[in-house]
């Protein structure tokens, strides 16, 4: 007869190997560890309060990394492909460690199979970008995304949201791991606080926001 842990374990083994890391504020995070890496990929799933294309609106804003992060010394586009992808380099520069840059590719595609869902996503690219300051190491790898899916006809957005990244250097597995967790929450909540302001914007220049957002996602984005 299997046990109640036993029973756990095997229905946590039909799902990727994915654990349950934390649930905060409604957003629950999930964790799991790759063969051969020495730190945990994490997912993670919350409900915002704004349509999916206001959603992406705040992600695609540049500043949005600058707001969700601490440290940020430097968060900039370095190039484009057509309208839907970029290059960003960034460094963060946390103390008692060196700092960290890295250079992603990043784009933005609707969601396959459904009417108002979108996509963004983004890995290492290094060799578009610029190399580091002498002071700073290159992150190795780094690999994620952002999914909004519609609900309640449109109005509000289960977001889900992966992320992948390895600093490099010497740093504990565990203490990257804590970094990334915390990470996550901070990006959420600032998907929250920055989509209200950018569904006002819209509806007043507008009168609808779904169909001002729909039209351009990037509408009532800062930079």
């Amino acid at each position: 007869m299997l046990t109640a842990h036993a029973l756990m374990l095997l229905v946590l083994s039909t799902d990727g190997g994915w654990t349950r890391a934390g649930d905060e504020e409604g957003i629950l995070v999930e964790q799991r560890r790759e063969s051969g890496s020495q730190v945990r990929e994490l997912r993670a799933e919350g409900v915002i309060d704004a349509p999916p294309a206001a959603c992406l609106a705040v992600v695609r804003d540049t500043g949005f990394f600058r707001r969700s992060m601490p440290f940020v010394e430097v968060a900039e586009v370095v190039g484009r492909e057509g309208e839907s992808v970029i290059y960003f380099h960034t460094r963060v520069a946390p103390p008692l460690c060196s700092a960290r840059e890295s250079t992603v590719r990043v784009w933005v595609e609707p969601l396959p199979g459904t009417d108002a869902g979108w996509r963004q996503a983004w890995t290492i690219a290094s060799d578009r970008g610029p190399a580091p300051a002498s002071d700073a190491i290159l992150v190795p790898m780094t690999s994620g995304s952002w999914e909004f899916h519609a609900i309640e006809g449109g109005r509000r957005t289960r977001a889900r949201y992966r992320i992948e990244s390895d600093p490099g250097g010497d740093l504990p597995g565990w203490l990257i791991d804590r970094g990334n967790a915390s990470a996550v929450l901070d990006a959420y909540r600032e998907l929250r606080r920055s989509s209200a302001p950018t569904v006002r914007q819209a509806t007043r220049e507008t009168g609808s926001v779904s169909q001002e957002l729909e039209r351009d996602p990037a509408a009532g984005a800062g930079q």
